[in-house]
Formats: C-alpha cells, sequence, structure tokens
C-alpha cells in the first residue's frame, strides 16, 4: 500500500465530520475553544462537533469557529438503543458481538484484518463483549436541525440505560434538518458487518433512511489501522452501491496535534483512574485519532478513487450544513403568572402597584419629591428594558418563602441600590439606599445587555421546596439546574498527572506545591515555563532535581484547563417562558439524589454553563442555601 504523502493543493478539499472535543468526558482532550483555531491553520474551511452523548460544547465551539473564521458543523455522536429505547427486558437492550470484533464505550477497538477493497470477513459470533448501544452521528444542517437535534437528545434522556438513548422512532419524529452518517464501527451499520451479519446491517441502513430520508443519509468511512475497521469497509462500500448512498471518511478525532498521541493515553488512564502501565486500562487500538490534515487523510488510501471520493463528499456535506445553525439571543423572561385579574396581565402595572404600597409601609404616606423622582426614575428603566416580570417573579418568590417559614436572608449585592427592590421587601430594612448614598446605576441602567441579577440566599435544609416551587408555578419543564463543568486546574493536571504516570501524586504534589498563586489563581504552566518569569524559577529548577518530573509536566500542560468531570451549578436555576427541552441541551439530575424517583419526574440540569445560558438570554436565578443563614 502507497503511504506517499499526497500533495493536496489542487484537491477538492477535505472537512471533518467526526470530531470529539473534551465535552466527551471521558476520552475527549482537543479544548473546545481552541480547535478551530487549530483547523484553520490546518487550512480547514469547516469543522464538526460531534462529542458522545452530549451537546454541552457546542455553544463555545460555534463562537470558536466563527473567531476563528471556520464554519462550524454542529452534531453529536448519539447513543442508540438495541432495538426500542423503551424495552424493559434486559436481554433485549443488549447485544453480544465477539471480543475481536467489539468495542470499548466510547472508543473504537478492535482486532481481526484484511483490506478494505477485499471480501469482507464472516466474524464468529462466539460468545463476547455484551454491547448496549450503537453509535450514530448526526449533524445539524439547518436552525430547524438544530432545533430537532436538542429535543432528540433531550427527549432521549427518558430511556437512559447507562447512556441517554435514542431510537429510529425517535430519529423519524426529529429528523427534519438532520444529517446522518452511518458512525464507526460501533455504528448501527458497521457492527453488525463487522460480526458478519450482512443483512442486520442493510435492516439498519434502510431504518436510517427511513428515518430521515434517502439523501440525508451517508455510509461513513474510517481507517485507524484496526484491521476490524478495514474489514467493514468492502462491505459497507457494497451497501453504499447497492442503496445509492454517498460515501464520506472521517476520522474519529479525539485530540488534537499528532504528538498528542501518548498524551492522550495518559488522558485515558487517568479519567478512567488507571495506572498507565495498567494492562486493563481503557485504551485506543490503531493511531490517527488526532486533527490529521486533508493530505494524511487521503493518503491512508492515495490510489483508491473511492476513497478519495468520500473524502471530497465531506466538503458537499459542510457545503449542505447552514453558516449557522445556533439561535441568535433573545431575552427569554418569563410572565408572571399570579397577576391580580383587576391588573388586566399588566405586569408593569401590578409591579408599580406594589411599589407604591411598599412605600407606604418603608416610608410612610408622605413621599419626598426626591423618593418621588428616584421612584419614577427606577420604575421608568426597569419597564423600558422589559424586567417588571422579573422583578414580580424576585418579589414573589421571597413572599413565598416567608409564608412556608422558609427563612431568606436581603438580596445582595448592587441590588442594594434600588429603591424599588427596598420598597418591595426584597433587600434589607436596614440599609434604606437614598440615605446611605446608594446607586441604582450600579445595578441597573438604560442600554443594560442581559438581565438583571439579585443574589438571594434560603435556609439550606429548604432550597429543594423553593426549586420546587418555581417548577410548580412555572412549570417542570420550564425549570432547571444550570450544569457545570470540572476542569484539569494546572495544580490537579500534575496531580493527576504524575498518579496516573507513577502510580502516587508525589512527584505531582512536590511540583503543585511549587506553584504560585497569581490573581488569586494558580499560576499557568505557560507562564511558570518561561525563562523571563522568576516566580517561576523554582518550579523550573524542580524539573531537573525531581526524577519523572519533567515528563508530568509535559503531559500536564496538555491537560491544563481541559474538562474533566460534569456538576451542578451550587444554586443556579434558570426559569424559562416555554419548555426549556425544545431550548436548550439538558440532562437529568442525578438518580442517586432522587432515590425512588420515576425518571420523568427527575429534575432537569442544563448541559451548558452559566454565563452561555445568560448570553442565550436565559433567566438565572440564584437559590443559594446557607446553614448559618
Amino acid at each position: 500500500m502507497n503511504r506517499q504523502l499526497l500533495d493536496t493543493s489542487a484537491s477538492p478539499g477535505f472537512v471533518h465530520l467526526h470530531t470529539h472535543t473534551e465535552y466527551s468526558v471521558l476520552d475527549g482532550l482537543s479544548r473546545a475553544s481552541l480547535l478551530p483555531g487549530r483547523a484553520a491553520e490546518l487550512g480547514f474551511k469547516a469543522l464538526a462537533i460531534t462529542d458522545h452523548g452530549s451537546l454541552a460544547g457546542t455553544w463555545e465551539f460555534a463562537h470558536a469557529c466563527k473567531k476563528a473564521g471556520v464554519k462550524p458543523i454542529v452534531g453529536i455522536e448519539a447513543y442508540m438503543a438495541i432495538g426500542d429505547r423503551f424495552e424493559t427486558d434486559p436481554d433485549k437492550r443488549v447485544v453480544v458481538v465477539p471480543r475481536e470484533n467489539s468495542t470499548d464505550d466510547d472508543s473504537d477497538l478492535a482486532e481481526a484484518s484484511t483490506t478494505w477493497e477485499g471480501e469482507a470477513s464472516d466474524a464468529d459470533p462466539a460468545a463476547g463483549k455484551v454491547k448496549s448501544n450503537y453509535h450514530l452521528t448526526l449533524l445539524a444542517a439547518s436552525p430547524a436541525g438544530w432545533r430537532n437535534l436538542v429535543k432528540m437528545m433531550n427527549q432521549a434522556q427518558e430511556s437512559f440505560f447507562r447512556k441517554a438513548l435514542i431510537d429510529y422512532d425517535l430519529l423519524a419524529e426529529h429528523g427534519e434538518g438532520l444529517i446522518v452518517l452511518t458512525g464507526c464501527l460501533g455504528g448501527p451499520v458497521a457492527s453488525p458487518l463487522a460480526m458478519g451479519d450482512v443483512d442486520g446491517a442493510r435492516t439498519a441502513l434502510q431504518r436510517l433512511i427511513d428515518a430521515v430520508g434517502h439523501g440525508n443519509v451517508y455510509i461513513e468511512l474510517m481507517d485507524h489501522d484496526i484491521p476490524a475497521e478495514l474489514d467493514v469497509l468492502s462491505g459497507l462500500r457494497q451497501l453504499a452501491e447497492e442503496f445509492g448512498l454517498p460515501m464520506v471518511v472521517t476520522n474519529d478525532s479525539h485530540h488534537t496535534d499528532a504528538d498528542h498521541d501518548h498524551s492522550h493515553e495518559v488522558w485515558l488512564a487517568a479519567q478512567s483512574k488507571k495506572a498507565i502501565d495498567d494492562p486493563k486500562r481503557f485504551q485506543f487500538h490503531g493511531k490517527g485519532y488526532h486533527l490529521r490534515t486533508e493530505a494524511e487523510v487521503r493518503d491512508l488510501w492515495p490510489e483508491s478513487e473511492p476513497w478519495q471520493q468520500a473524502c471530497t463528499n465531506t466538503v458537499e456535506v459542510a457545503d449542505r450544513c447552514a453558516a449557522w445553525v445556533l439561535p441568535e439571543p433573545k431575552m427569554l423572561l418569563p410572565k408572571f403568572p399570579l397577576i391580580p385579574a383587576e391588573f388586566d396581565s399588566d405586569s408593569a402595572a401590578y409591579l408599580h402597584h406594589l411599589v407604591v404600597e411598599g412605600a407606604k409601609e418603608r416610608y410612610g404616606s408622605g413621599f419626598s419629591p426626591e423618593l418621588k423622582a428616584r421612584l419614577r426614575h427606577e420604575e421608568d428603566v426597569i419597564v423600558n428594558a422589559g424586567f417588571p416580570d422579573y422583578f414580580l417573579i424576585v418579589w414573589e418568590l421571597i413572599n413565598w418563602c416567608r409564608t412556608q417559614g422558609i427563612q431568606v436572608g436581603p438580596g445582595r449585592g448592587s441590588v442594594g441600590g434600588s429603591v424599588m427592590a427596598y420598597t418591595l421587601g426584597i433587600t434589607a430594612f436596614q440599609v434604606e439606599p437614598m440615605a446611605n448614598g446608594l446607586l441604582f446605576e450600579r445595578f441597573l441602567e438604560p442600554g443594560r445587555v442581559g438581565m438583571p441579577d439579585i443574589d438571594l440566599d434560603f435556609e439550606k435544609s429548604r432550597t429543594e421546596e423553593v426549586r420546587a416551587h418555581l417548577r410548580e408555578l412555572y412549570g417542570f419543564d420550564n425549570v432547571a439546574r444550570i450544569g457545570t463543568f470540572s476542569t484539569a486546574a494546572t495544580r490537579k493536571a500534575l496531580l493527576s498527572t504524575a498518579r496516573t504516570l507513577h502510580g502516587s501524586e508525589q512527584v505531582g504534589r512536590k511540583l503543585a506545591d511549587l506553584v504560585p498563586i497569581d490573581a488569586g489563581k494558580p499560576m499557568k504552566l505557560k507562564s511558570l515555563l518561561d525563562p523571563a518569569n522568576q516566580a517561576g524559577q523554582g518550579f523550573r529548577d524542580a524539573l531537573e532535581a525531581i526524577e519523572g518530573a519533567r515528563e508530568v509536566v509535559e503531559h500536564a500542560k496538555i491537560f491544563e484547563d481541559a474538562v474533566d468531570g460534569v456538576g451542578m451549578h451550587a444554586c443556579g436555576v434558570l426559569v424559562s417562558p416555554v419548555p426549556l427541552l425544545d431550548l436548550v441541551p439538558l440532562r437529568k439530575e442525578p438518580e442517586k439524589k432522587h432515590p425512588g424517583v420515576p425518571r420523568d419526574q427527575i429534575p432537569w440540569v442544563a448541559e451548558w454553563e452559566g454565563p452561555v445560558l445568560e448570553a442565550f438570554g436565559l433567566l438565572k436565578i440564584d437559590v443559594l442555601g446557607l446553614r448559618t443563614l
């Protein structure tokens, strides 16, 4: 086989359509914010994001693409149920695949061999690895496709079996605007082929076509020098010819640069809490899981016209995808639902009434000219900005807690400068804004982009009651906790890398103790290793003095600040005017927090983090629980 590097300067191009970022939390190492810039350096005009079962990185990735001048293609590697996603019989939810043709949860591991233009092998379906889902690559080709992708993946949370699962029926229900690639070796088409089940692969392919339409399905090809992956290539080509479908080459990229290959191995071991020398550790077989250049991809089969055409077809897919599929931000403030009939659903009128009544309680019935002018000014700003409902929502929540005997602290932060908030009882009675020279403009001023923010504290043992009240008042599917992601910060990256490489954190601990604090945060490794930075001299000296230190740092530089885990915001709660299932990617709160509760009644968590959700235009309310309130 000729592996001579091709000259692609005059080629029709290539686009990566199957790419994982750090938001494929177990095995993705490419940074969502940095990968598009690297793609631009390599000459790519477009780039897809297809993380495992998650749309969490889509917003960050798409905006990084826009900054880099690269067209973002937003997608996912979805988990597809084996059979009906609501199947309750465990034996019907899994398939046993031979170990030599099996895939681990999130990687393509296999061992068998032939060339892809030879005949497909007949794998012996002997007992082996139990597989609980297939992998399927889905791309949003339009804004409608994005909406359907969000809805489908949110509905997949209803049928959680090791992973949130879709099935053919759900795909058909939300197929508009989607392009389907048949997936990796663990996909519904390639996986049966790897076991010699051509009829099973044919049936799966027909069901994909029935779900989204013939013109929206592409046969996906890969070559990571894995024998079983090569085994299925001829079968995939034959199915493409039989069904009249185009093929596309993808690369299942999990890290950015070729020289990050060993670091990715260390990352896989670290994420699965295994030592690098553990023979049973989670690992990828094969090679080339970086962001391969076009020349590298085409050079895998330089003399194969079908392979070259399948590379070119990726450009066709990219051209079919809209330049931008994510929604443009807009304010999504819920309408306050408890306005008395006499105010004719007018939030501003009801707010005005409450402020006048509250002012009488706090200032007495005779208002000074200064007080009238201040209230008039604040009310004009609030009404013109479209925020009366926000104040009513916060006011009602505080009052409801007080009627339930739930202790509530005063509104904290810049809201202390609002006389209207003072009259509503949102801020402390003891701190009158005008007498203390507090400025309303610190809290809100004309032209502000984004919603105001009032920090609230609640009795810690009863915060779930507060969130339940919000769900009851505004709708179960309209309220969600805010998700977070932990990252491998400098010291954490050093510790976990040392543990993985050396079996203990000792080397990492010595290095971590030498990391100075810069502006309240640990100094970054790039600064520490800069010879011009005197503060990092002790750290640099340790690289020579401590055995194994340099190897730890070389890997930790790549891991630093990468997402390495999933969590929940301590207090942030989203409240939406419409069901969040139609708006943003969601997941369920951990089942262990709700023992015995049916899955459809477990509260939602937004996959995007707080700053993204606020930029998107959603209302965030802080429900912070304090023991010492």
